[in-house]
């Protein structure tokens, strides 16, 4: 008959010069494990060169910052080196930025550099740079977008979208969660 009765058999089938394979584990093989490990690992490197590349963390002059230590935002007027690394020079936004003596020497671990997306919210009543825009009243959160073309604050308020003044914009605050 030509059978090998010295093979196995599975489920009434002969496995002839297949032995060998029985002992392989089941599912995918060894390379193929690893290949997907390699593609893996290669992912993870692309995403670390991309977070290594982002420079947006640091500070630069005249970035706008929120403290710990005083309401309303700050321009960032100085970056420190040698004695004062890793601490930038900071103003509040009324001061007068061209006394030398204006502001203060603050680590950048206690500074909050304002980005699109930051909440905020109302220390005052503001008036908005639009008449037929409703006034901000005190404790109202509002959502940073950005800058207009003329620099003035871009908020969300709800869902209207506001214009302040940047004169005005010292009257805003980040806003910290309970």
């Amino acid at each position: 008959q030509g059978t090998c009765s010295t093979e196995p058999m599975v489920h009434g089938c002969m496995l002839c010069g297949t032995a060998d394979t029985l002992d392989e584990p089941e599912g995918e093989s060894l390379v193929n494990l690893h290949l997907a490990q390699r593609q893996h690992a290669d992912a993870l490197a692309v995403l670390a060169q991309a977070a290594a590349a982002d420079r947006s963390w640091e500070f630069r002059r005249r970035d706008v910052v929120y403290t710990d230590y005083a309401p309303g935002p700050h321009y960032v007027i100085r970056i420190g080196y040698a004695a004062y690394e890793k601490e930038v020079r900071i103003a509040h936004w009324r001061e007068d930025l061209s006394q030398w003596e204006t502001g203060r020497w603050l680590p950048t671990i206690k500074c909050y550099k304002l980005e699109p997306h930051m909440w905020l919210t109302a220390l005052a009543d503001v008036e908005t740079a639009c008449e037929d825009e409703p006034r901000i009243l005190q404790g109202t959160l509002c959502e940073f977008l950005g800058w207009d073309a003329d620099d003035d604050a871009v908020l969300k308020v709800g869902s209207q979208t506001l214009t302040v003044f940047a004169a005005d914009f010292s009257q805003f605050d980040r806003y910290w969660p309970l």
